[in-house]
């Protein structure tokens, strides 16, 4: 924290603070504000995913096979507004690291013409990713199921109780998910980039917990590009 003002250090204690809360089940008390937020992304977000199908959900023109709009991707737009350069990332690949189910690359798609690299490991959430591309009629991204980290050998993915909860760490994680695991294909994005000559216009990651190896992984190509 050094070198912080004193607001942004408040603001990292209170998510430390809150985190603990969430850890120890204690509930968050939210301020006016954020009640106010909250309230708006009900509104504007979940009051207004139809059900169409078993395996289709609308929100605001777009189509996901299943009903997970999450406010970061659809409410906050991945924070495209917040890309100090947009014009550095025209014509330039976007990566994608942890698809999921293409949320996040229809959004990308919504905003920019780039082609949009999409990684997605696990066999059945990747199978959601191709549906969400055909069901949006999406062009130029690009589906891989494989994960990005920082060597090319397959890696065992731990399946918690939700899709969205996985985990590579060999911890008391997967274990009081319940779940099973996986045996992924994994390649670094340095070979990645090596190999199908990208220039690399933007980096979207969440890929939880394995960030810090994909950076290790990516090193190459952030210093470059």
């Amino acid at each position: 924290l050094l070198g912080m003002d004193d607001i942004s250090k408040e603001t990292v204690y209170c998510i430390i603070d809150r985190l603990f809360k969430l850890l120890d089940g204690n509930d968050i008390e939210y301020t006016k504000e954020e009640k106010k937020i909250i309230c708006k992304q009900k509104e504007d977000l979940f009051r207004k995913v139809y059900k169409l199908s078993e395996e289709r959900y609308y929100w605001n023109g777009l189509y996901l096979p299943i009903p997970q709009f999450a406010p970061e991707v659809f409410y906050y737009r991945n924070c495209i507004s917040e890309i100090a350069d947009p014009e550095y990332i025209k014509n330039k690949v976007i990566i994608d690291a942890g698809g999921f189910v293409g949320d996040s690359a229809l959004i990308f798609r919504t905003y920019f013409e780039n082609d949009v690299y999409s990684f997605e490991p696990g066999k059945e959430t990747y199978e959601l990713l191709i549906k969400t591309i055909s069901m949006n009629n999406l062009s130029r991204v690009v589906p891989i199921n494989k994960a990005l980290t920082n060597s090319n050998r397959g890696r065992y993915l731990y399946h918690a109780d939700a899709m969205s909860c996985n985990s590579f760490g060999v911890d008391n994680y997967h274990v009081s998910g319940g779940s099973s695991k996986e045996l992924v294909n994994c390649i670094t994005l340095d070979d990645f980039v090596l190999e199908n000559k990208l220039e690399v216009g933007l980096i979207r990651a969440d890929v939880e917990g394995e960030e810090m190896n994909l950076l290790k992984g990516a090193e190459q190509t952030i210093k470059e590009q």
